[in-house]
């Protein structure tokens, strides 16, 4: 995107946050979906269309499909409000989609809690030597300058 694609995306962006914190939308598939947040705005180079990306915090997947119904059913609701605050020529055309890489971060992020709860740490016993049988010494003895078989300089 260009500079000028991208400050008007930012712009877009803060209007809809604006407007949707307002809850100005009254179709209850947007106003009783919860946290909505818009994610990413993706404005075409001619300033024609632009593709809203949002999520809703824990959201179901049917809350999800119905919210973005009810956005796209106010589109042209919001695309008049973000008009009368940002005064662009041509406001672009809203498209609302479901931003589908939080979810994918969150089953990633759940399967790394999961692997983090089910690991054990390997503690060393009092004798120097680890639970799995490995020495607690990190430095081999071939390392240590003073040990007889260490390499001379």
């Amino acid at each position: 995107m260009s500079q000028r694609t991208d400050r008007i995306a930012g712009e877009i962006q803060s209007a809809l946050g604006d407007i949707l914190s307002r809850q100005a939308v009254k179709d209850p598939r947007v106003r009783d979906a919860g946290l909505l947040t818009i994610t990413r705005i993706e404005v075409s180079g001619d300033l024609r269309h632009a593709k809203v990306l949002f999520t809703i915090f824990g959201g179901q997947a049917a809350t999800l499909e119905g919210a973005e119904a009810g956005l796209q059913h106010a589109s042209a609701f919001l695309q008049r409000e973000v008009s009368r605050r940002l005064r662009l020529r041509v406001v672009p055309q809203l498209h609302f989609s479901v931003d589908r890489g939080y979810e994918g971060a969150a089953r990633v992020e759940a399967v790394f809690r999961t692997l983090e709860g089910a690991r054990k740490p390997i503690a060393p016993s009092d004798d120097g030597e680890s639970k799995d049988g490995e020495a607690g010494d990190d430095v081999p003895p071939s390392a240590d300058p003073g040990s007889p078989g260490a390499p001379s300089r």
